[in-house]
């Protein structure tokens, strides 16, 4: 899988915007996803969703918005129990902190990368950093969106519905069938 990532000047989305940027076909540069549709009748509805986050209050409140929207979450506290339930299940989206107790996240972003197994699962890096090096280190980790905490209540359930999305859309490189 040949992946391409946004120019250093990218602007990359933040909560307070309700949109979430990703490089679309990883050959074109970012694309935008406007949140317009509710998760709840979407048919994306009881889809497993990881989030690996050490801060038990964000964990919460990410965990109880994507409940609400009708989403199946389990969680990860630590880089090992990332590492231990990301083989467990094929997850429809990962929302990884990029920095755990015990490991980057980056670093299991990697891994998951390098795992034909896991290598198609849809990643958020999810990040308080305010950092302007964190988003192109997380695309040029692997993944496939990043998402700053804290989240955006009124949009985190949608942005997480675009990035499963991203995985079921063809790309150039996969044409529609």
């Amino acid at each position: 899988m040949t992946r391409a990532y946004p120019s250093p000047d990218h602007p990359h989305v933040r909560h307070s915007t309700g949109t979430l940027r990703y490089p679309s076909d990883r050959s074109q540069g970012p694309t935008t996803l406007v949140a317009t549709r509710s998760v709840k009748g979407s048919g994306l509805a009881g889809n497993p969703v990881l989030i690996v986050d050490d801060n038990e209050l964000n964990l919460r409140l990410a965990e109880t918005v994507l409940r609400q929207a009708g989403f199946e979450t389990t969680v990860a506290r630590t880089a090992a129990e990332a590492r231990e339930r990301l083989p467990e299940r094929d997850w429809s989206a990962v929302l990884m902190d990029l920095r755990l107790p015990d490991g980057n996240g980056l670093d299991i972003v990697r891994e998951l990368r390098a795992d034909p197994r896991m290598a198609s699962m849809p990643v958020a890096a999810l990040t308080a950093s305010a950092l302007l090096a964190d988003p192109d280190a997380a695309f040029e980790a692997g993944c496939d969106a990043y998402i700053a905490k804290p989240i955006e209540v009124r949009t985190f359930a949608e942005e997480v519905r675009s990035l499963i999305e991203l995985r079921r859309a063809p790309t150039r490189a996969e044409p529609e069938r």
